[in-house]
């Protein structure tokens, strides 16, 4: 509720939300952390996130076809996450995230980890503008 406050009002005001914050923000801090991951195992075998085609030699010789990002699905079962506090983490164990994530000399980036992210809180992968497609 807006309005005006004494200093005594205020104090306790800021007080009820540092309360209301250290209460819910780690709550919010999972779940953010959950939703990142599992938009990123969505993502892997697909092209939701406007990756660069896989080149036909690539998908003639994979078993699932054009299926970026998704051949055993080891990468996908390595995408965890963890939280504590109003501190969370996403990602991957595996080397080879890495590589997809940001590329290599041979392989385009495929961010799997940054653009789900992004795709959750609804921002632009590429420039982190608000409301942008992907």
């Amino acid at each position: 509720m807006a309005g005006v406050y004494s200093i005594v009002g205020f104090v306790a005001k800021l007080k009820a939300i540092e309360h209301d914050m250290n209460e819910l923000g780690p709550a919010i801090v999972a779940k953010a952390c959950e939703m990142v991951a599992n938009a990123a195992k969505e993502a892997l075998g697909t092209y939701d996130f406007g990756w660069v085609s896989l080149a036909p030699e690539t998908i003639a010789r994979k078993i699932r076809g054009d299926s970026p990002l998704l051949e055993t699905g080891e990468l996908r079962s390595s995408i965890s996450w963890n939280s504590r506090g109003n501190e969370g983490h996403v990602g991957s164990n595996l080397d080879k995230a890495v590589w997809m994530e940001f590329g290599t000399s041979k392989i385009p980036p495929r961010s799997f980890l940054a653009a789900a992210d992004c795709a959750t809180r609804g921002t632009d992968s590429q420039n982190g503008r608000q409301g942008g497609a992907l």
